[in-house]
């Protein structure tokens, strides 16, 4: 497991906040630009969350919940087959902003530097 400082993570999910707001800005320039921009801005949304929760109640907290978020929705999505959420993720929005949100939560995670929601459960960060 790696330790971030909270001004560190912060940092870093503002960056990762950044870049799902330009993918907003040049979601009209993909082939479906209705999924990119449902995916990007749960993924924006997402990170402003983070950030709170790490600027009010710590990165500890934050990472409880990202963890519990995580393992939740991976479980709702493991159910659809690949072809499955491709198709999903172009017809439906809502199923976009859950992957989004998803990888918003995995890529919170990753920095870290927890492979998966199961490998951090019960592991502590400072």
């Amino acid at each position: 497991m790696v330790y971030l400082g909270r001004d560190d993570l912060i940092s870093s999910l503002k960056r990762f906040k950044s870049y799902a707001k330009q993918e907003l800005l040049a979601s009209d320039l993909t082939s479906h630009p209705e999924t990119t921009r449902a995916m990007a801005q749960a993924r924006k949304d997402e990170y402003e969350r983070l950030i709170q929760i790490v600027e009010d109640k710590g990165v500890s907290s934050a990472y409880d919940e990202a963890t519990a978020a995580y393992r939740e929705l991976k479980a709702r999505l493991s159910m659809y087959d690949d072809d499955k959420t491709e198709q999903l993720k172009v017809q439906d929005s809502s199923f976009a902003s859950e992957l989004g949100r998803e990888q918003a939560l995995g890529n919170f995670l990753h920095i870290l530097g927890a492979r998966e929601a199961e490998d951090a459960a019960g592991q502590g960060v400072s």
